[in-house]
């Protein structure tokens, strides 16, 4: 596939440890790539594949493309639009994970990396994509879960705060129930309020008057994802995720370790 000329994309959905990888690769043979989250799984990774996108994109427009999809979800859309993007906004992102074994690969630090990684992804980016601003320092606090079965750092609370006055709060928690929904995000800002409940209805209440929209199904924007991920290497050369988003969301990732270790909020750099 890497030397075939009439493949111009590769799309990646190995495990967590080969994306780096085979991102490079398909990378320096001049394809596009869509790989699944999380685009890589330690700092020296990410630093090897942003080489590797500088490179290729010196010599032609080359996309690279995370599978960060919820930022592509209906809803979502429709909470952007209901936002002026001059207002800084507090954002409270609740995530009721159900609990996956320790025993899985998933939580090999050199394979999956853990939920921080494989998961937490998710959320930062649509903090990121819901506020249009670039992070700037993280807090992280974990769980004393005192279990062998569960891993602390499937359990955090963190706070991202932004470059244009934005918080974003995570709460991510794998010690919950299954019998109640998922995910919640709530908006705040500029007299507005937006409420997205597990993707499936949505409240905006603005100028003091509430709207409310149900979908008949969940729809986390996966379809709408490949589509504009498509048309986009074909139109442009590029991914409809710029890549210092990219960058930006795993660079808050591995600075939530860091900052869980050590009890003290981390900078980011660019």
């Amino acid at each position: 596939m890497l030397e075939d000329p009439s493949i111009e994309a590769l799309f990646i959905g190995t495990r967590h440890s080969t994306h780096a990888d085979f991102t490079i690769q398909a990378l320096n043979a001049g394809k596009h790539v869509f790989v699944e989250k999380p685009m890589v799984v330690t700092e020296s990774q990410l630093d090897a594949v942003i080489a590797s996108y500088d490179e290729a994109n010196a010599t032609k427009p080359t996309a690279l493309m995370v599978g960060l999809n919820r930022r592509f979800a209906p809803l979502t859309i429709k909470l952007k639009e209901a936002l002026n993007p001059a207002d800084a906004l507090q954002m409270i992102y609740r995530v009721n994970s159900g609990n996956i074994p320790t025993s899985t690969w998933l939580h090999d630090q050199d394979e999956g990396g853990g939920m921080l990684i494989g998961e937490m992804c998710h959320f930062v980016d649509l903090m990121q994509f819901i506020s249009g601003e670039r992070p700037v320092s993280v807090y992280a606090q974990s769980l004393r879960v005192n279990s062998h079965k569960t891993t602390d750092f499937d359990n955090l609370s963190i706070v991202v705060s932004f470059d244009g006055g934005s918080v974003g709060t995570l709460c991510y928690n794998t010690v919950g129930s299954s019998g109640f929904p998922k995910e919640r995000l709530e908006v705040y800002g500029g007299g507005v309020v937006g409420v997205i409940d597990d993707f499936k209805s949505l409240e905006i209440v603005k100028g003091g008057k509430p709207t409310r929209l149900k979908t008949a199904h969940q729809d986390k924007g996966q379809s709408r994802e490949v589509s504009e991920t498509v048309d986009a290497f074909r139109q442009t050369g590029q991914a409809p995720i710029p890549f210092a988003d990219l960058v930006a969301g795993m660079r808050v990732i591995f600075a939530v370790r860091q900052s869980a270790l050590s009890g003290q909020s981390v900078a980011l750099h660019p």
